[in-house]
């Protein structure tokens, strides 16, 4: 995030209820994986990929990604710091 009057006051109220959630959606650690509605959710603030009856759209979607970088030998199929131990791997 660029510096900004937002950024400025983002940090100075992390530790606020008012901020903790911004604070949070900025600069907090993305999960794993990421699974939006975009109709229902068009801002994509309530991730669904944890959510047992999105466990099939999840696993199609990650059926799909690993083909198109299979058919395109994306180099990210073969870097190391992609794979564990340095990131964990989702169940």
């Amino acid at each position: 995030m660029d510096d900004s009057l937002t950024k400025t006051w983002i940090i100075k109220h992390s530790q606020e209820e008012a901020g903790k959630g911004f604070y949070e959606l900025a600069f907090g650690q993305r999960p794993a994986e990421e699974l939006y509605n975009r109709r229902t959710d068009p801002y994509q603030l309530h991730n669904l990929a944890g959510s047992p009856e999105y466990q099939a759209v999840l696993k199609q979607l990650a059926a799909r990604l690993q083909s198109v970088q299979e058919t395109t030998n994306d180099p990210r199929l073969h870097d190391a710091f992609d794979q564990s131990p340095y990131i964990e791997m989702p169940k």
